[in-house]
């Protein structure tokens, strides 16, 4: 949990209020319920699927459409990015997909990078139980 701990901060939540948060008819601040699912499979697509194969499933950008109600996984990545600046340098000059697209060859790095995404996503799970869900 210590390694879990260190990326829940205030920042954390003023980030997923800002690229998440939604404000619905009478006003009150919400996160869309899908959010949830999303960042609560993050971790076990990372440990079962890898880096890889879940960075594209998170890096939707280009998505045309989608599915009514789906909502926007990269705002995810965004957030995720933001936590891990501090401890990824390269993360200042670059995108999560294209980080993990250039340490292709470099397995050790990648599999640390796997280690902080998996303790950040949980971080992040946890801090977006403190929101509105709807």
């Amino acid at each position: 949990m210590k390694q879990v701990n260190q990326y829940i901060t205030e920042e954390l939540v003023k980030w997923i209020d800002d690229d998440l948060g939604k404000t619905d008819d009478e006003g009150v601040r919400y996160v869309p319920r899908a959010y949830k699912g999303y960042i609560s499979s993050m971790g076990a697509s990372l440990i079962q699927s890898g880096l890889v194969p879940t960075m594209a499933f998170y890096n939707d950008q280009n998505r045309e459409g989608g599915k009514a109600g789906e909502m926007p996984r990269h705002y995810l990545l965004r957030i995720l990015r933001k936590m891990l600046e501090g401890k990824v340098p390269q993360l200042k000059e670059k995108s999560l997909p294209g980080l993990t697209a250039s340490m292709r060859h470099d397995h050790a790095g990648m599999r640390a990078l796997q280690k902080d995404l998996v303790n950040a996503s949980i971080a992040l799970k946890l801090t977006l139980r403190i929101f509105k869900l709807k």
